[in-house]
C-alpha cells in the first residue's frame, strides 16, 4: 500500500508522522518503497524489530502505530486522509483500545522472537534497549524476568531462547488464559508421574502442543472419545487416532505413562506384536515399535 498519495492545496502529503522533541511531525522526505515495510526500512529498522498496531481505518485518524517490539515507544504513525496533526487526545484514545499486555502475550512473544532469529535481526544492543536490561558480552545469555525467558546470543545476535519455567509457548498460553485448565492438566500429569517434575513438564508440553494443532480444539468432534481425568482431553492420542499423527511405541509409553494396559487380544497372536489399550482405543505396534493399527476397543 502506498501512502504518498494525499494532497492538500496542491502539496504532496505523506500521512506519516514521526516523533520529534516538539511532538509528531509529518515526514516530508522521499521514500523509494512506499509500503509499510519500505517505510520501516527507510527509518533504519528491520521489520522484525518493530510491531504494527492497527487502529480504526474508518475514523480517518490514526490507522497504524508502529512501535519498537516489547514497548509502546513509537517509531512512526500512519494517519488517515483527514488527519493533519497527531494530538495527545488521539493517542490516548488509541492506547485505551490497545491492551499492551495482550499484544505481548506468550504466543506473540514467541512469534516475534522466532521471526527475529530467522532474520538474524535482533542484536544484543537493540534488545537490551527495548527490554531495558544490561547487555552482556556478545556471546552469552540474558534472563528476562518480565517474560520468564532466557535469551541466547552468538556474535551479538539472538540465536535461541527458552522458557525459564520449562513450559512451551502453548502450555504457557494455557497458564495465562485459563489457569483452571492448566491446573487440571497439571493434576493429571502429577497423578501419573508423581515426584518427577521433568516428566510432568514434558507431558504438559506434549498435550498443549497437540491442543494447538487440533482443529477446533475443545470443540473438536472427537474429544468425547479421548476424555481423561479432571475433564481433560488426551489431545495427543486424538491426533494419532483421527488425524494421522505418527507415534512410536516409546512415545506411546511415555505419553500414556500409567494409563495403558496390555490388551487381552495379545493371546493367540504373534508375541512380537504388542497390543495396548488407552481409553476407548486399542493400539497395535510392530516388533520395531511402529504403530500398525488402532481401533475402537469394546
Amino acid at each position: 500500500m502506498k501512502w504518498f498519495t494525499k494532497y492538500l492545496k496542491g502539496e504532496k502529503r505523506s500521512g506519516i508522522f514521526v516523533p520529534t522533541e516538539s511532538g509528531f511531525q509529518e515526514f516530508k522526505g522521499d521514500i523509494e518503497n512506499e509500503s509499510i515495510n519500505g517505510i520501516i526500512e527507510h527509518l533504519g529498522y528491520h521489520r522484525t524489530q518493530v510491531h504494527v498496531l492497527f487502529g480504526d481505518y474508518e475514523s480517518r485518524k490514526i490507522i497504524n502505530i508502529i512501535v519498537k517490539i516489547f514497548t509502546k515507544e513509537i517509531v512512526f504513525i500512519m494517519a488517515g486522509n483527514r488527519c493533519n496533526a497527531i494530538t495527545t487526545k488521539m493517542l490516548d484514545s488509541f492506547w485505551s483500545q490497545e491492551q499492551v499486555s495482550e499484544i505481548y502475550d506468550s504466543s506473540n512473544i514467541s512469534t516475534i522472537l522466532d521471526e527475529g532469529i530467522l532474520a538474524r535481526a535482533l542484536d544484543i544492543d537493540y534488545l537490551s534497549q527495548v527490554l531495558q536490561i544490561p547487555a552482556p558480552v556478545s556471546d552469552g545469555m540474558i534472563y528476562v524476568s518480565d517474560f520468564e525467558l532466557y535469551l541466547f546470543f552468538l556474535d551479538g545476535i539472538l540465536v535461541n531462547y527458552s522458557s525459564s519455567n520449562g513450559l512451551n509457548q502453548w502450555a504457557q498460553r494455557w497458564k495465562e488464559l485459563n489457569i483452571d485448565l492448566f491446573n487440571s492438566y497439571l493434576k493429571v500429569a502429577q497423578s501419573h508421574w508423581g515426584n518427577n517434575p521433568r516428566k510432568i513438564l514434558d507431558e504438559m508440553n506434549f498435550q498443549a502442543d497437540a491442543w494447538a494443532n487440533t482443529p477446533n480444539s475443545f470443540s473438536n468432534e472427537f474429544t468425547h472419545l479421548h476424555q481423561q481425568e479432571y475433564n481433560t482431553i488426551n489431545f495427543f492420542m486424538l491426533l494419532v487416532c483421527h488425524y494421522g499423527k505418527s507415534i512410536t511405541l516409546d512415545e506411546f509409553l511415555e505419553i500414556n505413562h500409567g494409563r495403558y494396559w496390555l490388551s487381552n487380544e495379545l493371546k493367540g497372536k504373534n508375541m512380537g506384536e504388542r497390543y495396548f489399550v488407552v481409553g476407548n482405543f486399542e493400539y497395535e505396534f510392530s516388533p520395531n515399535g511402529e504403530l500398525l493399527n488402532h481401533r475402537f476397543y469394546q
